[in-house]
Protein backbone atom coordinates (compact mmCIF):
# COMPACT_ATOMS: atom_id res chain seq x y z
CA UNK A 1 0.00 0.00 0.00
CA UNK A 2 2.65 2.54 0.76
CA UNK A 3 4.44 1.98 -2.56
CA UNK A 4 1.04 2.36 -4.41
CA UNK A 5 0.72 6.28 -2.28
CA UNK A 6 4.24 6.65 -3.10
CA UNK A 7 3.59 6.05 -6.54
CA UNK A 8 0.60 8.31 -6.90
CA UNK A 9 2.36 11.11 -5.50
CA UNK A 10 5.05 10.78 -7.25
CA UNK A 11 3.27 10.66 -10.52
CA UNK A 12 1.33 13.77 -9.46
CA UNK A 13 3.96 15.58 -8.26
CA UNK A 14 5.57 14.57 -12.17
CA UNK A 15 2.84 15.51 -13.86
CA UNK A 16 2.73 19.16 -12.23
CA UNK A 17 6.57 19.69 -13.09
CA UNK A 18 6.90 18.27 -16.30
CA UNK A 19 7.11 20.62 -19.19
CA UNK A 20 4.01 20.86 -21.62
CA UNK A 21 5.59 18.71 -25.00
CA UNK A 22 5.00 21.22 -27.54
CA UNK A 23 5.07 20.69 -31.41
CA UNK A 24 7.69 21.47 -34.24
CA UNK A 25 8.66 25.36 -33.89
CA UNK A 26 7.77 27.46 -36.35
CA UNK A 27 10.84 29.28 -38.31
CA UNK A 28 11.16 32.47 -40.06
CA UNK A 29 11.75 32.19 -43.70
CA UNK A 30 14.00 34.45 -45.44
CA UNK A 31 15.48 38.18 -44.45
CA UNK A 32 17.66 38.79 -41.71
CA UNK A 33 15.47 36.77 -39.15
CA UNK A 34 15.64 33.66 -41.42
CA UNK A 35 15.48 30.62 -38.59
CA UNK A 36 14.22 32.77 -36.00
CA UNK A 37 12.03 30.96 -33.75
CA UNK A 38 8.49 32.31 -33.98
CA UNK A 39 6.86 29.18 -31.49
CA UNK A 40 3.49 27.53 -32.31
CA UNK A 41 -0.03 29.47 -34.14
CA UNK A 42 -1.81 31.56 -31.77
CA UNK A 43 -5.25 30.17 -31.14
CA UNK A 44 -7.94 31.94 -33.17
CA UNK A 45 -10.77 33.36 -30.86
CA UNK A 46 -13.69 35.47 -32.83
CA UNK A 47 -13.48 37.96 -35.68
CA UNK A 48 -15.80 40.61 -36.31
CA UNK A 49 -16.11 44.05 -38.70
CA UNK A 50 -17.77 45.67 -35.52
CA UNK A 51 -16.64 45.65 -31.81
CA UNK A 52 -20.17 47.46 -31.16
CA UNK A 53 -21.72 45.42 -28.19
CA UNK A 54 -25.46 46.64 -27.44
CA UNK A 55 -25.69 47.95 -24.24
CA UNK A 56 -21.83 47.04 -23.56
CA UNK A 57 -19.51 48.52 -25.98
CA UNK A 58 -19.90 51.77 -27.65
CA UNK A 59 -18.23 52.19 -31.04
CA UNK A 60 -18.01 55.28 -33.02
CA UNK A 61 -17.90 54.35 -37.16
CA UNK A 62 -14.57 52.01 -38.19
CA UNK A 63 -12.33 53.54 -35.34
CA UNK A 64 -11.58 51.67 -32.26
CA UNK A 65 -9.67 52.52 -29.14
CA UNK A 66 -7.61 50.35 -26.97
CA UNK A 67 -10.93 51.20 -24.32
CA UNK A 68 -13.38 49.77 -26.65
CA UNK A 69 -10.66 46.88 -28.14
CA UNK A 70 -10.59 45.97 -24.59
CA UNK A 71 -14.45 45.87 -23.85
CA UNK A 72 -15.07 43.78 -26.74
CA UNK A 73 -12.12 41.38 -26.06
CA UNK A 74 -13.69 41.51 -22.49
CA UNK A 75 -17.04 40.75 -23.54
CA UNK A 76 -16.12 37.79 -26.33
CA UNK A 77 -13.13 35.92 -23.47
CA UNK A 78 -16.17 36.41 -20.22
CA UNK A 79 -12.88 37.65 -18.24
CA UNK A 80 -11.54 40.71 -17.24
CA UNK A 81 -8.16 42.27 -19.66
CA UNK A 82 -5.26 44.55 -18.62
CA UNK A 83 -3.91 46.91 -21.05
CA UNK A 84 -0.73 48.04 -20.31
CA UNK A 85 0.03 51.19 -22.99
CA UNK A 86 1.20 48.35 -26.08
CA UNK A 87 -0.75 49.23 -29.05
CA UNK A 88 2.08 48.57 -31.88
CA UNK A 89 1.15 50.24 -35.65
CA UNK A 90 2.19 49.54 -39.09
CA UNK A 91 3.15 46.18 -37.82
CA UNK A 92 5.89 44.26 -40.18
CA UNK A 93 4.85 40.49 -40.75
CA UNK A 94 7.07 38.10 -41.40
CA UNK A 95 6.46 34.44 -43.71
CA UNK A 96 7.16 31.41 -41.88
CA UNK A 97 8.59 27.98 -43.00
CA UNK A 98 4.63 26.75 -42.89
CA UNK A 99 2.51 27.69 -45.91
CA UNK A 100 -0.20 30.46 -45.25
CA UNK A 101 1.64 31.13 -41.68
CA UNK A 102 2.82 34.76 -41.01
CA UNK A 103 4.25 36.21 -37.91
CA UNK A 104 4.41 39.27 -36.78
CA UNK A 105 6.67 40.54 -33.36
CA UNK A 106 4.38 41.48 -29.63
CA UNK A 107 5.63 43.93 -27.11
CA UNK A 108 5.07 40.52 -24.89
CA UNK A 109 3.40 37.14 -24.17
CA UNK A 110 1.63 35.60 -23.87
CA UNK A 111 -1.86 37.03 -23.48
CA UNK A 112 -4.53 38.07 -26.02
CA UNK A 113 -4.33 40.34 -28.76
CA UNK A 114 -6.04 41.99 -31.65
CA UNK A 115 -4.83 42.44 -35.34
CA UNK A 116 -6.93 44.94 -36.94
CA UNK A 117 -6.91 45.26 -40.74
CA UNK A 118 -9.00 47.90 -42.35
CA UNK A 119 -12.52 47.76 -41.15
CA UNK A 120 -12.07 44.21 -39.29
CA UNK A 121 -10.84 42.56 -36.13
CA UNK A 122 -9.68 39.60 -34.78
CA UNK A 123 -9.34 38.35 -31.15
CA UNK A 124 -6.41 35.82 -30.74
CA UNK A 125 -4.48 34.24 -27.84
CA UNK A 126 -0.95 33.40 -27.92
CA UNK A 127 -0.49 30.65 -25.33
CA UNK A 128 3.10 30.30 -26.18
CA UNK A 129 5.74 32.36 -24.10
CA UNK A 130 7.44 33.80 -27.22
CA UNK A 131 6.94 37.09 -27.50
CA UNK A 132 6.01 36.78 -31.03
CA UNK A 133 2.11 36.95 -32.91
CA UNK A 134 2.17 33.52 -35.07
CA UNK A 135 -1.56 33.58 -37.34
CA UNK A 136 -2.85 31.25 -39.61
CA UNK A 137 -4.58 33.12 -42.57
CA UNK A 138 -7.08 30.66 -43.07
CA UNK A 139 -8.54 30.87 -39.31
CA UNK A 140 -9.66 34.52 -40.11
CA UNK A 141 -12.95 35.53 -42.31
CA UNK A 142 -12.78 37.29 -45.22
CA UNK A 143 -13.34 40.70 -43.99
CA UNK A 144 -9.46 40.98 -42.75
CA UNK A 145 -8.34 40.09 -46.46
CA UNK A 146 -5.22 38.48 -44.89
CA UNK A 147 -3.14 36.96 -47.39
CA UNK A 148 0.63 36.55 -48.15
CA UNK A 149 1.41 40.42 -48.53
CA UNK A 150 -1.05 41.21 -45.42
CA UNK A 151 -0.77 44.53 -43.95
CA UNK A 152 -1.75 44.52 -39.88
CA UNK A 153 -2.74 47.97 -39.39
CA UNK A 154 -2.10 48.07 -35.52
CA UNK A 155 -1.88 44.87 -32.84
CA UNK A 156 -3.26 45.92 -29.24
CA UNK A 157 -2.68 43.11 -26.13
CA UNK A 158 -3.88 42.37 -23.41
CA UNK A 159 -2.77 40.38 -20.01
CA UNK A 160 -5.21 38.15 -18.88
CA UNK A 161 -6.12 37.94 -15.13
CA UNK A 162 -5.43 34.64 -14.88
CA UNK A 163 -6.78 32.00 -12.47
CA UNK A 164 -5.09 29.16 -11.65
CA UNK A 165 -6.99 25.54 -13.09
CA UNK A 166 -9.15 24.01 -10.65
CA UNK A 167 -7.78 20.47 -12.41
CA UNK A 168 -4.20 22.22 -11.69
CA UNK A 169 -5.12 22.82 -7.86
CA UNK A 170 -6.21 19.17 -7.41
CA UNK A 171 -3.45 17.51 -8.91
CA UNK A 172 -1.17 19.90 -6.58
CA UNK A 173 -3.36 18.96 -3.36
CA UNK A 174 -3.25 15.32 -4.67
CA UNK A 175 0.51 15.07 -4.87
CA UNK A 176 0.55 16.89 -1.40
CA UNK A 177 -1.11 14.24 0.39
CA UNK A 178 0.42 11.69 -1.02
CA UNK A 179 3.99 13.05 0.17
CA UNK A 180 2.23 13.57 3.17
CA UNK A 181 0.99 10.27 3.87
CA UNK A 182 3.88 8.50 2.37
CA UNK A 183 5.71 10.57 5.44
CA UNK A 184 3.96 9.84 8.37
CA UNK A 185 4.06 5.66 7.05
CA UNK A 186 7.94 6.02 7.39
CA UNK A 187 7.75 8.14 10.63
CA UNK A 188 5.33 5.59 12.29
CA UNK A 189 7.60 2.41 11.06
Amino acid sequence: MRKFIALIALTGLSALLAPAVSAAPILISGGALNGTDVGEIDRFVKDAGSLEVDGVCKQNGNSSSWKIEKCWAEYELKTTLVYDDSKAEGVQTFETDMNGVIAFKLAFGPGYYIIKNSKWWALVENLDSLDWGVIRLGDFADGLKLDEGVRISHVTQFNPTRVPEPGALALLGLGLLGLVVVRRRMSTH
